[in-house]
């Protein structure tokens, strides 16, 4: 039996065969998306002098050298934002920008109550498949969930093969109680319950937990390989490279690898990790053996780059084929961290929006250059990007528009990406990409060919959300507004009850009541001293019976930004706590020249008081886009279904 996701998606590629373009590059090139986990600024060899043992990264060296580095590329400070952002070509800004679990749900909103991304936002694969692509995904997802839409198939890819949450455990895949591994194929349903549950029905059954037995008292911060879930995508994404059809030029490779590494846990192969033997005993020490672990499973991960670049050459598949690195933040050193990485020079760490948590390695690399772009090859590219842009990019190179119209009459964020292929293919020297909108108070922006970063603050968040601003006349019980919360207005009283009539009246009677709401998912009345900031709700109900002005702004809010640090070329050490606790304090905002001070050592905002001025500006114009519906709590039903499957998380939500 055919999925309900395999139909529609089946429904929009026939739909759009009449929209196909001309593909940017004049072919349809297989596309490689290695996505990194965790992956620090100076763990990448790219980034240390010739000869630097400690890292070693030999294939992505060369494919670097090979091809173009991205020296200004962005992603967001943790994990779920960014992925979510590659696969709909949002910034996390106006898709997710929160690292929910993905076992969450709000009922009331069917299509933004999930973790992650929203339910009718179409994912990049499906856009591939409109262009003839054979899509295929292995790793980590942590890009929903809850529905069947939520997963990699309802997402677009023919196959899938990982798990849904931030992590797991390389030995066991498990995670809060359960295994956390998918194997989706083309007869994937997701339907039923163990024990009628078949291989192909999701539940990775088969892959999960072999480390037991023989295995279970070697595995720990080391282990044998061969049960080791990472050689588990390793072997999977070249089953996938071999049994390619090369020779069918109409329906070319998107593979996106989105690896475990090098996030937590730290554990990796025995072999691997005696390779740096030598850190623990050097010098500087070693704190817990964080450094040496971490650094064998940055190498562990180029070796599986290494074998899929040999694999796709042994297949003819290499010369027609572009391959995208980047990772998913910047390297973690926060308090807390058991997995201390490195970003010197760079600022801070994951969890930030220093330039240690967002600017990520990334490069473009493949055979393709050496026809389409030869003049690139070798290069660096200074120019702002964003693992956004992948999306549009990737629309160009195959050939299809990267408009999201189901989005659009979901009435959600547009696609933000912008299309880099004439950047990356030497056509241009200039990224189109003049600005970065990082979170809800960071702004990176190019002006006049220098780069500035700015932190202010959130003031205009909340702001920026408008009030029921009903007319003298309308201040009344006739009037209802539909879809319309009253999320983050104070409240006097709540009442059992979804009766819109007594609401209102409970609300006249109360001299302090401003405005109503009515919530039918909780069954409850609201009553509430100001109209505003109002919200979408599909289960609310709002009227308004008093006038109401809303308060002015205060004075700007001084901004306080955490784990403001600098690494070293070793770090961590034996004498230095990985935990990064200073904070930098910003009476108006803290400015930033990222081209004379890319490590952030000076705030200069009252210097440049002008850029500072452009930049807030702007800033304030783009808090008012952002995205950050309510996206509920943990739900029971996903444990639920879990047990139901023989202890697999997977969709909870149905249909």
């Amino acid at each position: 039996m055919r999925s309900v996701q395999a139909t529609v998606l089946s429904a929009a590629v026939a739909a759009s065969a009449a929209r196909l373009l001309k593909p940017a590059a004049g072919v349809k090139p297989h596309i490689v998306m290695h996505l990194a986990d965790d992956f620090g600024w100076a763990n990448a060899g790219w980034h240390r002098p010739g000869g630097y043992a400690e890292v070693q990264t030999p294939r992505m060296n060369a494919l670097v050298k090979e091809g173009i580095e991205l020296d200004q590329a962005y992603s967001f400070k943790f994990c779920s934002p960014t992925r979510s952002s590659l696969q709909s070509g949002r910034l996390p800004v106006h898709v997710n920008m929160v690292n929910l679990a993905p076992n969450v749900w709000n009922p009331s909103d069917p299509v933004s109550g999930f973790a992650a991304i929203p339910r009718n936002m179409t994912g990049i694969a499906t856009k591939m498949k409109e262009a003839g692509y054979a899509t295929h995904q292995v790793g980590k997802w942590d890009a929903g969930m809850a529905t069947v839409d939520h997963t990699p198939q309802g997402r677009g890819y023919d196959t899938s093969f990982g798990y849904f949450h931030h992590d797991n455990d390389y030995w066991t895949e498990e995670v809060s109680g359960f295994v956390d591994m998918y194997n989706e194929t083309g007869s994937t349903t997701w339907a039923g319950a163990a024990p009628d549950y078949k291989p192909t029905d999701g539940p990775a059954y088969g892959y999960n937990g072999s480390c037991t037995g023989e295995w279970e008292k070697q595995c720990g911060m080391v282990g044998p390989e061969e049960v080791y879930e990472e050689f588990k995508f390793k072997t999977r994404v070249l089953e996938i490279i071999n049994a390619h059809d090369a020779t069918d030029q109409d329906h070319p490779l998107f593979l996106c690898y989105t690896s475990h590494i090098v996030h937590e846990p730290l554990e990796v192969p025995n072999a691997t990790f005696h390779q740096f033997d030598f850190i623990g005993t050097s010098a500087v020490g070693d704190y817990e053996h964080h450094r040496q672990t971490y650094h064998a499973m940055v190498t562990y991960m180029d070796g599986v780059v290494g074998s899929m670049v040999d694999a796709l050459q042994a297949k003819g598949m290499w010369e027609n084929t572009l391959w995208f690195h980047q990772s998913d933040n910047g390297g973690p050193s926060f308090s807390g961290s058991s997995h201390t990485a490195n970003n010197y020079p760079l600022k801070g760490s994951k969890m930030t929006d220093w330039q240690g948590g967002i600017r990520v390695n990334a490069f473009v690399s493949g055979g393709l250059l050496k026809t389409v772009a030869p003049q690139r090859i070798g290069s660096k590219l200074e120019g702002i990007t964003h693992i956004c842009d992948f999306y549009t990019t990737w629309c160009a190179l195959a050939g299809v528009s990267p408009e999201d119209e189901r989005a659009e009459a979901a009435k959600l964020p547009k696609v933000d990406g912008v299309d880099l292929t004439d950047y990356l293919l030497g056509k241009t020297e200039v990224s189109p990409r003049t600005e970065v909108f990082a979170s809800p108070t960071v702004l990176v922006m190019e002006i006049n060919g220098t780069k500035w970063k700015l932190f202010g603050n959130d003031d205009e968040v909340n702001a920026a959300l408008p009030n029921l601003e009903l007319a003298p006349h309308e201040l009344n019980c006739s009037v209802e507004n539909p879809g319309v919360c009253l999320k983050a207005a104070p409240i006097i009283k709540k009442m059992p009850g979804t009766d819109k009539g007594a609401c209102c009246a409970a609300c006249l009677a109360n001299p302090q009541c401003i405005a109503w709401n009515i919530n039918t998912y909780l069954g409850e009345c609201f009553l509430r001293s100001a109209a505003g900031p109002t919200d979408p709700g599909a289960n609310c109900t709002s009227g308004q019976v008093r006038p109401y002005t809303p308060p002015p702004p205060g004075p700007p809010k001084p901004v306080s930004v955490g784990i403001a640090c600098w690494m070293g070329p070793e770090y961590p050490n034996g004498t230095v706590n990985p935990g990064c606790n200073a904070v930098m304090e910003c009476p108006h905002g803290c400015l930033f020249n990222l081209d004379e001070d890319p490590g952030e050592h000076y705030d200069i905002a009252a210097v440049h008081t002008d850029v500072v001025e452009i930049l807030a500006a702007r800033l304030r114009v783009l808090q008012q886009t952002v995205f950050n519906p309510d996206r509920g709590g943990n739900a029971q039903k996903a444990q639920e279904y879990a047990v139901a499957r023989g202890h697999f998380w997977g969709p909870f939500v149905f249909p």
